[in-house]
């Protein structure tokens, strides 16, 4: 229908009757009893209401009416009025899943509509909501709780509670079945029996902080330790920093070897985020097993500026020997 729509397909004839072919696919799909005529029978049963069976039925005044109560499409194309402003159609599943569902898309696609000549039903399922929400770095390290206030397709507003996981990153989406829009009733002022709210989509703005003491690729966290000149040629312990959520842990001591070069970079295995599960950007939940990512810790060696007369003795004996065995 949006290839060959009459308002687009310049007047090709053979458009127009594929175009014809689509309202009457779409005025069998629609219709219950005319599905099942179809299945049982065939399209030209379909099409006659069963009335070539004995049934006597058919439509009033014979036919589809164009396709449509009304003739073709409502406002003369799509809901609108026609193409306003070029061709545009973007299908919004009311699935946390994405997974299509044919009615809703078909409802989307062709404005609705009830059997012909009867009322229109109304939307089986309320329309998506779609939010922004800042979230701080930390609150990605450790989860958070947050009370977002959204509005609806009916202009009401609603205080949500979300519960924010800990390892979710800038950009992902959580959804709240269930907590979007309202269906809409028919003509006749009735929902549908199975009627139900939309979704809500809230997508995650991560503030940026310049003073943060973790750097993140994923799940894995990464940290600077800064060790004394003496320190990397001997070897010492390090106190790591604490992951933001993982304060009930013990602390993290590290042992730096002997001889670590500026910019080695050590791992601590299992202590970094949880591993979420994700269908694109949309966050499912936590991995199966609480897999986490692991963190990277990297050794800085600090070069002191300044010397106490003793310091400079010694690093002078050192020199000197240094410059003895070359």
């Amino acid at each position: 229908a949006k290839k060959n729509h009459p308002d687009v397909n310049g007047g090709d004839e053979a458009a127009t009757q594929r175009f014809r072919d689509a309202q009457k696919a779409y005025d069998v799909l629609r219709d219950e009893n005319k599905r099942r005529l179809y299945d049982n029978f065939g399209e030209q049963a379909a099409e006659s209401g069963g009335a070539d069976m004995g049934g006597g039925g058919g439509f009033p005044g014979g036919g589809f009416h164009g396709g449509f109560p009304g003739g073709g499409f409502p406002g003369g194309g799509f809901p609108g009025g026609g193409f306003p402003g070029g061709f545009s159609f973007r299908y919004e599943s009311n699935s946390a899943q994405g997974n299509p569902d044919i009615e809703e898309l078909l409802e989307q696609f062709f404005g609705g509509g009830g059997p012909a000549g009867g009322p229109t039903r109304g939307r089986r399922r309320g329309a998506d909501v779609s939010a922004n929400l800042e979230v701080s770095f930390d609150e990605c390290l450790k989860g958070a709780s947050h009370n977002v206030v959204v509005e609806d397709n009916s202009g009401g507003r609603e205080n949500v509670e979300l519960n924010i996981p800990a390892g979710v990153e800038d950009g992902d989406v959580i959804v709240l079945e269930g907590r979007g829009g309202h269906p809409r009733a028919g003509r006749n002022g009735q929902l549908p029996p199975d009627a139900k709210r939309g979704n809500l989509h809230i997508t995650l703005d991560v503030r940026r902080d310049p003073n943060r003491v973790f750097e993140r690729n994923g799940a894995n966290l990464t940290v600077t330790k800064r060790v004394s000149y003496a320190s990397a040629c001997l070897g010492t312990i390090v106190d790591l920093p604490v992951v933001p959520g993982q304060e009930n842990q013990e602390a993290m001591r590290m042992r730096v070897p002997a001889g670590i070069q500026h910019g080695t970079t050590l791992r601590v295995e299992n202590r970094g985020l949880p591993v979420l599960r994700r269908r694109g950007s949309v966050v499912l939940g936590k991995s199966s097993g609480g897999r986490r990512g692991d963190l990277y810790v990297r050794i800085a060696i600090d070069v002191p500026q300044k010397l106490s007369a003793e310091q400079r003795a010694l690093l002078e004996q050192l020199q000197a020997l240094e410059e003895g065995d070359r």
